[in-house]
């Protein structure tokens, strides 16, 4: 009785295993007709740092994140963001979030997620860089994770006040 139970259970292990192997692929149904698709590649942001490059720490309650970071010439802040719902759902309502200022155009890249001035009036907008151009002088498209279309601006580098580096909730 024994060896039949540890042999079901077994079996039962070795298949859930395998299971948890395979590649997750959602299924579409359309008429009928069953196919498996596969998720599009969207850019992610550029590494920033490294674990190797942190440490964290609980100093009296207080969570102290230490980094060997280049700082030279860079600002490092943390804020609060205002939900705007436009970079749901990687940045919400209450989400804090960790920047510092870039000091050229050759440290962004692609996939981003930037904090810049749309205009001298208006309130900075952290969206994502989709696309990187030069006109004579070089400019990014953002875009909000949750928006439908562009910003609808080229962001000049002169604009762009910080690139996002960690997210907390």
């Amino acid at each position: 009785m024994r060896f039949a139970l540890g042999f079901a259970m077994g079996i039962f292990l070795s298949l859930s295993l395998l299971y948890l192997s395979i590649s997750y692929h959602p299924i579409i149904a359309e008429s009928n007709n069953y196919y498996v698709t596969t998720l599009a590649d969207v850019p992610s942001p550029g590494d920033r740092i490294n674990q190797s490059q942190m440490s964290v720490y609980n100093l009296m309650g207080k969570l102290i994140i230490a980094s060997d970071l280049n700082t030279s010439g860079r600002i490092l802040y943390y804020a609060s963001v205002t939900d705007t719902k436009s970079m749901d759902p990687i940045i919400d309502r209450n989400s804090t979030v960790i920047l510092y200022s870039v000091l050229n155009e050759s440290e962004l890249n692609v996939g981003d997620v930037i904090s810049y001035y749309y205009s001298e009036d208006y309130p900075q907008i952290m969206h994502r860089i989709i696309e990187i151009g030069d006109d004579g002088h070089w400019y990014c498209i953002t875009k909000g994770d949750n928006a439908d279309y562009d910003d609808g601006v080229k962001v000049r580098f002169g604009r762009v006040n910080a690139v996002l580096f960690g997210v907390l909730y």
